[in-house]
């Protein structure tokens, strides 16, 4: 495994550097948000709680060793409580303009677009009246069972991983209802990708109308014929769906055309009057059909729906591979849930959910930061740089140890492996996988058998 020279120049000891306390000061006199001189205020907090989010949401109490305060916990929950979600809020937007202003303009783009990658996600939450009313709990809980659970809906950047915008709403709400929420967060010209789940008429012309676009796996419910009918589209009173059937314009490819689709009858609950009839009646979209085929994978048909219909400029190829790139959002999940420990969130009030979620996003964010640096310096691309090796490495920058460091510590370089074929079994039942009952070589040789005679 390869290894880079370690970035770790803002990260000088622990993330507590991150609070600059010049902001914290702003941001509070900009809330309104008043203090006594006393050992928990604002900044000191603040850094607290970065301390207990970087090293895995741990407990109170080891977070109070790790400062090496004399503070009790209580006396830490009290003051975490009392500040604004605005005030960390202000650290977090600080951090990522920061972040914004070290990146060249043209890193990591794609077809000379920023791509982002959205997607939503369950985490738990603590069972208190309040947050029980706010989120509730998964629909296959029975009733009086089951911890609550929001529903977080995240933007990602593709190529560094950065958090650009999350949001939290209670646990049945779908990821389309809150996805204009965090249109904000985009800037003019991005390309946002999603699966089929985000995949509807208004999403896609809300987008366009920020001047934005949209990469996404065709919904289910919509058919979408190879090529679509030419010419006029048919009226029938008794089966209003076939008004929506799509137009051909334009045929690119025998996998490739661009269609005229219509706005739905119906207006989406989540879209008031107001913005229902801004939309337009019709709209030219792609349609791009592939098939997607790998060593230890199954052979499927994937289509994608998005606006940008210059073949020329966005080939269908391109597109393929940017809707691959949309398996990164899980991997980023992942860090957040798994390594981060944001799977189950330990603040008692909406308010306190809304400031660790931001803080872990600032923590993340700062992770995400060092690791991409290092990865422009090694020349390598950000996501085969190891994630938990860099947050580690910035944990315990600049701490003595037994064996004194002359450098910085390199960090981990996964290697390139895009045709490794592994069976999702485990040795052991503890997981949602199944159990191995081969030999892991004896399932490796199975799928090989199976995809020679696919192919």
């Amino acid at each position: 495994m390869a290894s880079i020279r370690a970035r770790l120049d803002e990260i000088k000891e622990d993330p507590s550097v991150l609070i600059d306390p010049e902001i914290v000061e702003r941001a509070c006199g900009e809330v309104g948000h008043r203090w006594r001189e006393r050992t928990l205020d604002p900044v000191t907090t603040l850094r607290a709680f970065a301390v207990q989010v970087a090293h895995g949401n741990t407990a109170i109490s080891h977070t109070i060793r790790l400062i090496g305060a004399q503070f009790s916990e209580s006396a830490y929950c009290q003051a975490r409580a009392r500040l604004p979600p605005a005030v960390v809020g202000a650290v977090l937007e600080a951090v990522a303009a920061r972040i914004r202003g070290q990146r060249a303009d043209d890193a990591g783009l794609w077809c000379g677009r920023r791509a982002t990658l959205i997607d939503g996600s369950g985490v738990s939450v603590p069972d208190t009246p309040e947050l029980r009313e706010a989120f509730g709990t998964a629909g296959s809980c029975a009733p009086g069972c089951g911890l609550p659970q929001a529903h977080t809906l995240w933007v990602f950047d593709a190529d560094t991983g950065q958090v650009l915008g999350a949001h939290a709403a209670p646990a049945t709400t779908g990821d389309p209802r809150y996805a204009q929420e965090l249109h904000p967060a985009l800037r003019p010209g991005d390309v946002l990708v999603g699966d089929r789940g985000l995949c509807s008429y208004t999403h896609l012309a809300m987008l366009r109308e920020i001047g934005c676009h949209g990469v996404f796996r065709l919904s289910a419910r919509r058919a979408m014929p190879f090529p679509a009918k030419s010419g006029e589209r048919t009226r029938h009173d008794y089966n209003r769906h076939r008004r929506h059937e799509p137009i051909l314009v334009e045929l690119i490819g025998d996998d490739d055309q661009i269609v005229e689709i219509v706005k739905p009858s119906n207006r989406p609950d989540h879209l008031t009057p107001e913005q229902f009839a801004k939309i337009p009646a019709k709209m030219l979209v792609r349609a791009v059909r592939y098939i997607a085929k790998g060593k230890g994978l199954r052979t499927r048909t994937i289509t994608l729906l998005t606006d940008l219909t210059d073949a020329k400029r966005y080939p269908a190829r391109a597109l393929a591979d940017l809707y691959l790139m949309r398996w990164r959002v899980e991997t980023n999940l992942r860090h957040l849930k798994r390594t981060m420990g944001m799977d189950r969130l330990k603040c008692r009030s909406i308010d306190g959910v809304a400031r660790e979620l931001m803080m872990f996003a600032l923590i993340y964010n700062a992770v995400c930061q060092v690791r991409a640096r290092a990865a422009r310096a090694g020349g390598v691309p950000p996501t085969r740089v190891s994630f938990v090796d860099t947050l580690r490495a910035m944990l315990v920058a600049g701490r003595a140890g037994p064996v004194p460091r002359a450098r910085p510590p390199d960090l981990k370089v996964w290697p390139s492996r895009p045709s490794r074929a592994q069976p999702r079994r485990l040795k052991r039942d503890h997981s949602h996988f199944p159990v191995m009952i081969w030999p892991r070589r004896r399932y490796i040789e199975w799928i090989d058998a199976r995809q020679r005679t696919a192919n």
